[in-house]
């Protein structure tokens, strides 16, 4: 079972080598202990977006991120994951 990713949750990326990455916006309204939920569409810090989320859950048609979600640089085609998901769900 995988952590569900919220904003504020961090993000590793194959070309920003930033020291606090995070998934910065989410298109979803849902919370989970006062954040947004990550979903995928939701913006990290260096521009990536997450284009990969669990089958098992989806608000507004959306995949929920979880640990280890793929995220993508759309113009360069650089990718990353999210690194910590601190959410107190827990997707299979």
């Amino acid at each position: 079972m995988k952590n569900v990713a919220l904003v504020g949750d961090r993000h590793e990326c194959s070309i920003h080598r930033l020291p606090d990455n995070r998934i910065i916006s989410s298109p979803c309204n849902s919370i989970s202990g006062g954040r947004q939920i990550a979903v995928v569409g939701s913006i990290t810090t260096c521009g990536a977006v997450i284009v990969e989320g669990s089958s098992q859950w989806n608000i507004g048609g959306r995949d929920v991120a979880v640990l280890g979600s793929k995220t993508l640089h759309a113009d360069s085609g650089a990718t990353g994951k999210i690194v910590t998901a601190t959410a107190d769900m827990k997707i299979s």
